[in-house]
């Protein structure tokens, strides 16, 4: 029935590999809690790094922006469990 659909996700890595500027390549792994989804990327030390969301692969919108501190970002996502669909990557700056 309508609205009866769910989806489950849990530990997804994504390999996220940037050979133009010469830096080393990003893990981001998905992790679902509750009604949050939860966004770690594991990259170069130090980096800043902008994680962005999108419901289509095609309209991006940054969500969160950190240094990956020993080279590590933790960001949880409120609400996205909800969202029909949501895609996430990790650019560097």
């Amino acid at each position: 029935t309508l609205g009866e659909d769910a989806a489950y996700i849990d530990n997804v890595d994504l390999p996220v590999i940037s050979t133009a500027l010469g830096l080393a390549s990003a893990k981001l792994t998905l992790f679902s809690v509750g009604n949050s989804y939860q966004v770690q990327l594991a990259g170069q030390s130090g980096l800043e790094y902008v994680i962005q969301a999108s419901p289509d692969l095609v309209n991006w919108q940054p969500i969160a922006t950190s240094v990956a501190t020993n080279g590590v970002i933790r960001f949880t996502e409120p609400g996205a469990a909800g969202k029909p669909s949501r895609f996430y990557r990790a650019v560097a700056r």
